[in-house]
């Protein structure tokens, strides 16, 4: 059923922050590679193994903004935190991004490293959250759905060397 994506969407679990993923990056893209064309597919691919999209996609475009944009403040922050210039340490974007430097500020803060990855990650599902908001059942809301997994990969492979340091520290 190539092409038919309001069924392969409609078919996938809904995703929570903080939950564990309900997929391995080889099972999601097997089940994907089932249903979207093979241009989309490489689409898909690249972001799941974190890559650059061979083509450009409006929603990729979007998200890859406003990371930009939030690694720029966070450099801002942390520079005028060591008192040192901060613009060697800024990307260029295509377009300016959303102001994010109240909750950046407010982020960082934190002196818990966990609890900022937490934050600045809770900060990028929201925004993948507005950018599903109008894209429900065409690709855009398969490309949020692969970012979305993406950030639930990381935190499992986070928890996972957190119980093994934990266990480490427990044998010694």
């Amino acid at each position: 059923m190539i092409g038919f994506y309001p069924y392969l969407i409609s078919s996938l679990p809904f995703l929570e922050f903080g939950q564990s993923p309900p997929w391995s990056e080889d099972d999601f893209l097997g089940l994907v590679a089932r249903y979207v064309s093979l241009a989309d597919y490489a689409i898909i691919e690249n972001l799941v193994k974190d890559k650059q999209p061979p083509e450009k996609h409006p929603v990729v475009e979007k998200w890859n903004n406003f990371e930009v944009a939030l690694r720029n403040e966070l450099a801002r922050v942390r520079a005028a935190r060591k008192r040192v210039s901060f613009e060697k340490y800024l990307r260029l974007a295509k377009e300016e991004g959303p102001n994010l430097s109240d909750v950046v500020a407010h982020a960082l803060r934190n002196p818990n490293p966990i609890e900022v990855e937490k934050a600045l990650d809770l900060l990028r599902w929201d925004f993948l959250n507005q950018l599903s908001f109008r894209n429900c059942f065409d690709l855009a809301a398969i490309v949020v759905y692969a970012l979305k997994l993406r950030i639930l990969w990381r935190w499992e492979k986070i928890k996972k060397a957190d119980s093994e340091a934990l266990l480490r520290s427990l044998l010694k």
